[in-house]
């Protein structure tokens, strides 16, 4: 492969640090969506399912609110396409903090209202949602004063700090199941647990760097300058902001579905619905993991005019990614009404509305990191447009499908808006600067991965039915199957294994 930059240079390193912060971030939100997702079964498992449906209704939101807090991430991404393109290198942290004061208030307190006007509306759980609702707003703003703070400290310890609130929520969410608490108890200490864990990571900052809420006291941040302001602005206006705006509205758009089922059709239908979405969006997370270092090392080839090798990157990642992710999804799609059950055996109704939304994701993850690579070419702004034109378009969808189709016209709506976000971007990606990820040998693994799970499926059904065991084997006899094709068909060749070695070394340095 053709070096990307040189190692040993200061332009390289700066960039690369950058990018590490985007790797450990990455890491945080893989555990705290985890725990999310582990706390979520054993809730189903300790309530009924119209508690569930309140309460992964206002999980729902706190996720959101959790992308807006996010604004470090978003600044890095924007420093790391700077720095690509020899910008400023330092972002002013007290601009950071006022404005991520004011994006978190609006927003959050808007979605918090909205909770409570779902709340009165559904009746049963009107008091969790506006539990968690009405604490929305001062959490997100001790996230935005945490997130500040870490983004001036090693991310390595400060991400190892973040995951004790996750922590400490697991373990009190498994001796509330213990002892059969109602949904109330569970809201109340969450909400409880997870703004005194955040409260304490305040106190722990501020005592060991002498900075107060966010803002430094020393000579870096008192000299900060009109032009590392104005600089900072620019590249948050060009780039952050429309990141941001488009994760949030993304995330929303996805979640609109959720609304209008529990709004039409009741909080039991709800919580099936969310069940399954949780399942099948578990499916896109190894394409999330990649992006942390995707974005850095593309920005950096396109800034040196290296197009060639940024589409080799964006191809061979594509199709690695999603070899595991359609081992996951074959076996979620035949052994739906099994996986389901997972939270309980009310929940394999909704095994129909998971089948779609499987379909939904894998496409996602089809297409690869397109959105990714927009960004990485300081063309978010597509994304914006994009999300901004699929999020009017889901929210007509479920209102027209959802009341007449229940959860399968939510599942419909929510597949419609991914497929077509995922073409608007790839439509962008290729005709900008001629790249889509469908080598030969990717369509060869399409192909004969998805006829193989249907053969291979339909014949496991027959002999084992819907069972755990059936699920398992279908997995380990898949996953073989198509291991032994790549090993055979020559899948995977020499470049892989170097872009492989080549990330490997790219990371280890950034540890320092």
């Amino acid at each position: 492969m053709t070096s990307v930059a040189e190692p040993g240079s200061s332009h390289f390193k700066s960039n690369l640090r950058a990018a590490s912060g985007l790797f450990y971030g990455v890491l945080e939100i893989f555990f705290g969506l985890g725990t999310i997702y582990m706390t979520s079964v054993i809730v189903s498992r300790t309530v009924n399912v119209s508690d569930f449906g309140v309460w992964s209704t206002a999980i729902q939101a706190v996720t959101l609110i959790s992308l807006l807090t996010s604004l470090r991430a978003e600044v890095t991404l924007a420093q790391v396409i700077g720095r690509a393109r020899g910008a400023h290198s330092h972002a002013p942290y007290r601009t950071i903090t006022l404005t991520g004061f004011l994006l978190v208030t609006v927003f959050s307190g808007a979605v918090s209202l909205v909770l409570v006007v779902i709340g009165a509306s559904v009746g049963d759980g009107t008091e969790v949602l506006a539990i968690i609702g009405l604490t929305l707003t001062p959490i997100s703003l001790m996230l935005v004063l945490v997130g500040v703070q870490r983004g001036q400290e090693r991310m390595r310890a400060s991400t190892i700090t973040r995951v004790v609130p996750y922590l400490i929520w697991l373990v009190a969410a498994i001796g509330l199941a213990i002892a059969h608490a109602s949904l109330k108890t569970f809201a109340a200490v969450y909400t409880m647990t997870i703004s005194a864990s955040i409260a304490v990571q305040l106190m722990v900052y501020w005592q060991s760097s002498n900075r107060q809420w966010g803002i430094a006291s020393d000579d870096t941040i008192h000299t900060e300058t009109r032009s590392m302001r104005s600089t900072y602005l620019r590249l948050m206006l060009v780039t952050g902001l429309p990141l941001g705006l488009a994760m949030l509205l993304d995330q929303g758009q996805n979640q609109l579905s959720g609304y209008v089922v529990i709004l039409s059709q009741g909080a039991t239908k709800a919580g099936i619905y969310n069940a399954g979405y949780w399942m099948a969006s578990i499916l896109s997370k190894g394409l999330v993991a990649i992006i942390g270092i995707f974005v850095p090392l593309t920005a950096r080839l396109l800034a040196e005019n290296n197009l060639n090798m940024a589409r080799s990157v964006y191809q061979r990642v594509t199709r690695w990614v999603f070899l595991p992710t359609l081992i996951a999804a074959a076996t979620a799609f035949v052994y739906a009404p099994t996986v389901l059950c997972i939270y309980g055996r009310e929940y394999a109704s909704g095994s129909t509305a998971f089948r779609i939304l499987i379909v939904g994701f894998v496409i996602n993850v089809l297409f690869g990191p397109n959105r990714a690579f927009l960004i990485a070419s300081n063309r978010g702004h597509l994304i914006l447009y994009s999300t901004l034109l699929t999020t009017a378009l889901t929210l007509m969808v479920s209102v027209v499908l959802v009341p007449q189709w229940g959860i399968e016209g939510a599942a419909v709506a929510a597949a419609i808006n991914i497929i077509l976000g995922n073409l608007w971007a790839s439509g962008w990606l290729w005709f900008t600067l001629h790249t889509q990820p469908f080598t030969r040998p990717y369509l060869n693994l399409i192909s004969f991965g998805t006829l193989s799970a249907a053969v291979l499926g339909s014949g496991m059904l027959a002999l084992t039915g819907s069972t755990l065991l059936g699920a398992i084997l279908f997995g380990l006899l898949y996953s073989l199957l198509l291991l032994l094709w790549v090993w055979k068909s020559g899948f995977a060749d020499g470049e892989d294994r170097e872009l492989g070695h080549y990330l490997l070394r790219r990371i280890r340095p950034s540890r320092a």
